[in-house]
């Protein structure tokens, strides 16, 4: 079995840990990607954030001064965010010799190698300048497009079907039989 859009074509369906009660399409983190069939906003059903009982719905982390001198190639004075249905689609930092501009998902990679996967979680942050470096404050884990796994266990625990709850997260797709 396949999902395709409308017309058949088999979508790209994404999926990640924790939305943290926001989701956004591919774009925001991959430019130029499809829109597509993916559900955007608030994951909500019933008047429940469907993932809030993730570990991951909040975290916070620190990031040293040499750790952010290191991933952006200056030394932030500050630190701008660019967002883009509600996630952070770019970072800017500022610096006494200017600024750096950088694709969230180029930090992300960026940071998860410099310092470990687990502690830039999502695409979903704000950013505060402490005394010695800087502080990030996030919701979930993961990019936030396509099916939040923690989202899709609480529509299970509701007594929704799969196919119900790939058409929540991918609006307007069609589950087809991928024989022919």
């Amino acid at each position: 079995t396949v999902l395709t859009d409308a017309k058949a074509k088999t979508i790209c369906a994404y999926f990640h840990s924790t939305c943290g009660g926001h989701l956004s399409s591919p774009s925001v983190l991959w430019p130029g990607a499809s829109v597509g069939n993916f559900r955007t906003g608030n994951d909500e059903a019933e008047g429940q954030i469907l993932c809030g009982i993730s570990p991951h719905y909040r975290w916070k982390s620190f990031v040293s001064m040499q750790d952010m001198k290191a991933l952006f190639g200056i030394a932030p004075i500050s630190v701008r965010l660019s967002l883009s249905q509600g996630r952070v689609s770019a970072l800017v930092a500022e610096s006494g010799d200017g600024e750096k501009s950088i694709p969230a998902g180029e930090f992300l990679s960026a940071a998860g190698r410099r310092l470990g996967w687990n502690v830039i979680k999502s695409n979903d942050f704000s950013v505060t300048k402490t005394g010695e470096g800087f502080l990030f404050e996030g919701h979930g884990l993961g990019h936030g497009t396509g099916l939040c796994q923690y989202g899709a266990c609480a529509l299970a625990k509701k007594g929704w079907n799969a196919e119900k709850i790939l058409k929540f997260y991918f609006p307007g797709s069609v589950l087809q039989d991928g024989r022919r």
